[in-house]
């Protein structure tokens, strides 16, 4: 018998349940005001480390802690010259109360004309495309010739670097995005201002800071895998964020207008025993929905978050229905594919292949995303 769908969470070793995932009403944003606070996202090369066009950008409010400090990090996945970084530096101390943003890849730095401006929320972007730019609310403030930025196998930090304590940034972040492409000057002024729907071309990671809570930060887009950690004592204050716009045409969560048919697990190899805890090793989970309404859902896809840290990798996605075989989305990203059309009646399934790197005790919820329409009416 069908059920509604409700976000599900799933333990691999025990039945499926519901949870309520939800997300705050209002924005918020993290506030960083002493050393050693920092969001610490694990080490994903195949994500976050890129060694061609390369886009980073986020919404920082300066607080006056920046004043007494050589560079404060607002990204940072740089060490000895490699990776990228954004933040606030002033090592020429030609006017202690002015501060630059600057982003530095491949060992060269490039500093904007503009300064931070303490208490007011400020767009911040670095770009390299052959050339490292930084764009600071939309506008270029600065060009330096550099090669392209080289991966390097560390975490990536929000609010502070590898560098140490002396470097954590001073006052609020929000809306950090990772591109493994080069925006133009339009691009980022298209976006600086709005959410993002989650499949725009490039993107591998946002971390929207909409959480308001807890010590976790989650990316919204890879589904938990580039999921940022706060320490509990040296935790960041969550307040209120950037006010940004919500797109129109974007995929939603569809939860109440499907229902959830079934889901099935499996372990390759198979365990003799379910543990306690889930064993290293790959999953094959296969969820199965069917359309009980009288629209049709447009491009649907599972988003997968997990409700641990560091412990999911989601290794492949496809999409089941008859008469379109089987469509491929490797990764962690969304991909883009032909449009598929569930319609009313019709039935569909999802199958993920999730694999853990040891053995561990976790969980993971799913949402269901897509956009409905009348019959008739074209699919966006």
């Amino acid at each position: 018998m069908s059920k509604s769908f409700a976000p599900i969470v799933i333990a691999l070793w025990i039945s499926s349940g519901a949870v309520a995932l939800g997300q705050t009403s209002q924005s918020s944003a993290l506030r960083f005001t002493a050393d050693g606070q920092s969001v610490r996202v694990g080490v994903h090369p195949d994500q976050l480390d890129i060694s061609g066009p390369l886009t980073v950008e986020a919404w920082v409010k300066p607080e006056e802690g920046i004043l007494s400090r050589g560079y404060s990090s607002i990204v940072s996945k740089q060490l000895n010259g490699t990776g990228y970084m954004l933040a606030t530096n002033n090592t020429a101390n030609t006017n202690v109360d002015e501060h630059p943003f600057f982003a530095e890849m491949a060992g060269i730095q490039v500093r904007s004309r503009v300064v931070a401006s303490i208490g007011t929320w400020q767009h911040v972007a670095a770009v390299w495309d052959g050339q490292l730019k930084i764009y600071v609310n939309g506008e270029l403030e600065g060009i330096a010739n550099t090669g392209p930025p080289t991966p390097l196998l560390i975490a990536l930090y929000i609010g502070s670097s590898p560098f140490g304590d002396d470097t954590n940034w001073r006052g609020t972040i929000d809306e950090v995005r990772v591109w493994a492409v080069a925006r133009t000057q339009a691009e980022i002024r298209s976006t600086m201002g709005r959410y993002l729907c989650g499949d725009e071309k490039g993107l591998r990671a946002v971390w929207s800071m909409d959480e308001g809570q807890g010590q976790l930060v989650f990316d919204t887009l890879t589904v938990g895998y580039n999921s940022g950690f706060m320490e509990p004592l040296r935790s960041a204050e969550w307040v209120p964020g950037v006010q940004l716009t919500r797109p129109e045409g974007c995929a939603r969560v569809i939860n109440d207008s499907v229902h959830l048919d079934s889901v099935q697990t499996a372990f390759t190899p198979p365990p003799a025993n379910p543990p306690p805890e889930a064993p290293a090793g790959k999953y094959s989970i296969l969820a199965s929905f069917s359309n009980p309404g009288t629209t049709a859902i447009c491009n649907p896809f599972f988003r997968i978050r997990s409700l641990a840290t560091g412990v999911i990798r989601l290794l492949g996605v496809s999409v089941k229905q008859p008469d379109l075989g089987q469509i491929q989305g490797l990764g962690a990203e969304i991909v883009d594919h032909p449009p598929i059309v569930v319609g009313p009646g019709e039935s569909a399934s999802f199958e993920f292949i999730i694999g853990l790197p040891s053995t561990v005790r976790f969980e993971f919820s799913v949402d269901m995303w897509g956009t409905l329409q009348p019959l008739g009416s074209p699919c966006p």
